[in-house]
């Protein structure tokens, strides 16, 4: 499994960025065999995407092709 933050960094220093960045290490990883992508829920921060987890999950599960994805923590 998989648990990523989506945090803004010096090289994602945009939401659309941040959700690229996410969708590849998660299609990479569901070309590798992993079996669960999650996203750690952090609210009320203005560093990480993943303050709206129910669109990373939604767009990184529409372009994989098995690997499980959801939110948690």
């Amino acid at each position: 499994s998989i648990l990523d933050l989506a945090k803004f960094t010096e090289e994602t220093k945009t939401a659309s960025e941040v959700l690229n960045q996410s969708t590849e290490i998660a299609k990479l990883a569901d070309k590798l065999g992993y079996t669960r992508y999650w996203f750690a829920e952090h609210h009320n921060t203005s560093m990480v995407m993943s303050m709206f987890p129910e669109i990373m999950v939604a767009h990184v599960a529409s372009q994989t092709q098995r690997i499980r994805v959801g939110t948690g923590g």
